[in-house]
């Protein structure tokens, strides 16, 4: 008796699953093929990317070694080739390279240029978008305006900042360059009581303190004497030794 009832159950499940596998079986085969479709697309992605990584390095590194060898030309043709199809970290790094050349070439505007380009970079490392705007202040010290300055770099003063003593010390030269003496001796100051400060940058810093000088005191006050408070009244010059008191001791 018990076998009957288990064939009976089991017909019934095997009915159940036929029903439901005719109602939602081509909804999960199409699952499952999106399912290895996108395995297989974020895969190939991956493998792609990698490639292209590959390539870029190649690029960038035949370009060094063109640099290296004199090949300037060649160098510069690698590099705009980089910084026109490439992305991320060796786009950023082929335009550090190509704005060096044209500071060689005393091209500063074109510099300039390729590093605003740099900071506003997408898929870029933040470090590496603020070193191209400190590069790019470095190139404006002597004639870009104060404003433009610290629109450009003020915001990486700040202490969690790891170019923070570069741009504080752009500022504080600026200060000095417009004539804005105080403001520099402060600066400076504050710059030279920082403990991590490279050797270069403290050299650089005394160096500036030595130009500009410590800053002045403030001239103190000093409130005028109450002519009318006891004690402070003004001896009579008309007085004569006669009307002073005779000094004990004498005639």
């Amino acid at each position: 008796m018990s076998d009957i009832f288990r064939e009976v159950e089991e017909d019934l499940r095997h009915d159940r699953i036929k029903e439901a596998w005719d109602k939602y079986g081509n909804y999960l085969i199409a699952f499952a093929s999106l399912i290895a479709i996108l395995t297989g697309g974020f895969q190939l992605w991956q493998k792609i990317q990698a490639d292209n990584r590959v390539a870029q390095a190649d690029q960038y590194l035949a370009a060094i070694e063109s640099l290296q060898s004199g090949a300037t030309e060649a160098a510069q043709g690698a590099l705009q080739d980089i910084q026109s199809d490439g992305s991320g970290g060796y786009k950023a790094l082929a335009g550090f390279q190509q704005a060096a050349l044209h500071v060689r070439e005393d091209d500063l505007e074109s510099a300039i240029k390729t590093y605003d380009s740099i900071s506003i970079q997408s898929g870029v490392n933040q470090t590496l978008k603020d070193l191209a705007k400190i590069k790019a202040a470095q190139l404006l010290m002597d004639t870009g305006s104060r404003s433009d300055l610290e629109a450009r770099i003020g915001s990486l003063t700040v202490d969690t900042n790891p170019w923070r003593f570069a741009a504080r010390e752009i500022l504080a030269f600026v200060a000095f360059r417009d004539g804005d003496i105080a403001a520099a001796q402060d600066e400076y100051a504050s710059l030279a009581l920082e403990p991590s400060l490279t050797p270069e940058l403290r050299q650089r810093v005394e160096e500036m303190r030595l130009v500009i000088g410590p800053k002045a005191l403030e001239p103190i006050e000093v409130p005028a004497e109450d002519s009318a408070a006891p004690g402070n009244a003004p001896a009579d010059s008309t007085q004569t030794s006669e009307d002073m008191p005779p000094i004990e001791g004498t005639n």
